[in-house]
């Protein structure tokens, strides 16, 4: 359920710049160290974050809280659900300390003058921080894009995270994250199994390290993906918890099918080009237009995802609740949804073959009269 640079400032005596850095960095290391209370790399000379540390398939980080208070604060306030945000976002975006109205402008300019990135790109960027009150990219990220497109973010970040008091608004809220966890860690390893398995995808071939993380201060039903290369892990970050996930972690599916069949899809471009004309069909409708950019090429995406979800969720739930689940997404403008949950069911559940090496053919099956009589029976009813 997932829009991704600006140039950045190098200094004029670049080597001699790097030659100072590391130097000081190595001076900080050798003395910390004798303290003898903190975890650095061997290889970087910085210390390892949060992320690398955690074992624990759950990560509740406050650096992606501190990022997205200051978002929220400044206006951030998208929802797809219609009871609303999560009781802690609220509180929050009402309890946030006052900041001055210099670094409020601040937080503005650079916002404005930084449209081009998104939520996921300071979601990403958030888990590439030095732990706070530091705050500051770690060198071994200095290269991603996230961090190349936000640059100076972190300087505003600082600030914001001692004059709004983040440290308190966190011990604050931090048992509803860890409720969160709990309601997570529940459903993880049953949520994995059961996509992959589905998928058919060979144990060697798994993902080893996957973790959740949970952002109360995003909206529910959304998420995104950071394959961390550095620690060679996968997060999935995602909004609140909903009665959906009592069972099964749908978030966590989601974007893990997205990550297994993106690169299937990308292959076979030629294939879903040749149903391109089935775009009229739904490419002007507010979900399609306002998160997909009327993009067929991800409509199928959606579909074929939204589809297997519903497989899969037919061993927790009726299937007439799975089916109403269909249409609404349907009429949302995921024209093929019902097109891949029927070859699911009549076609590869009764076949033995990984789902990447099935996928072509479920393109292939695609009627473009066939699709356009079923749009037009269901928006005659």
């Amino acid at each position: 359920m997932s829009v991704h640079t600006q140039k950045h400032f190098k200094p004029s005596n670049a080597n001699n710049y790097k030659v100072f850095v590391f130097l000081i960095t190595t001076l900080i290391v050798l003395v910390v160290n004798c303290w003898g209370d903190q975890e650095y790399s061997e290889t970087s000379g910085v210390r390892i974050s949060n992320i690398e540390q955690q074992a624990d398939p759950v990560l509740l980080d406050v650096r992606l809280f501190a990022v997205f208070v200051l978002l929220n604060s400044a206006g951030f306030d998208d929802e797809y659900r219609k009871e609303g945000m999560h009781p802690v976002r609220i509180a929050v975006r009402e309890e946030v300390g006052k900041i001055s109205s210099s670094l409020a402008q601040q937080i503005d300019t650079y916002i404005a003058s930084h449209a081009s990135a998104n939520w996921q790109d300071y979601t990403r960027y958030a888990l590439m921080l030095e732990s706070p009150p530091i705050l500051r990219p770690r060198q071994l990220y200095s290269a991603f894009e996230s961090v190349m497109e936000l640059q100076g973010f972190d300087t505003i970040l600082r600030e914001f995270y001692t004059e709004a008091r983040i440290n308190l608004l966190w011990s604050r809220h931090k048992r509803y994250y860890d409720e969160e966890g709990e309601a997570l860690h529940k459903v993880y390893n049953m949520s994995l199994e059961l996509m992959w398995d589905y998928a058919r995808v060979p144990l060697v071939d798994r993902q080893a390290r996957v973790c959740v993380v949970p952002n109360l201060l995003n909206s529910y039903h959304r998420a995104t993906l950071f394959y961390d290369t550095v620690s060679d892990s996968l997060y999935v970050i995602r909004g609140p918890v909903t009665s959906e996930d009592t069972h099964v972690d749908i978030m966590l599916v989601h974007e893990l099918l997205h990550e297994l069949l993106h690169p299937v899809l990308d292959r076979e471009h030629k294939i879903i080009d040749n149903t391109s004309l089935l775009k009229t069909l739904v490419y002007e409708l507010p979900t399609i237009r306002n998160n997909y950019e009327g993009s067929y090429r991800r409509v199928v995406e959606e579909s074929l995802v939204r589809a297997i979800e519903k497989r899969l969720a037919l061993s927790f739930y009726e299937e007439k609740l799975v089916k109403q689940a269909l249409n609404r997404e349907y009429r949302q403008g995921f024209l093929l949804v019902w097109h891949f949950y029927e070859l699911l069911e009549d076609f590869y559940e009764k076949d033995s073959s990984p789902l990447k090496d099935i996928v072509p053919i479920l393109l292939k099956r695609i009627d473009i009269q066939t699709e356009q009589n079923r749009w037009e029976h269901q928006n005659s009813d």
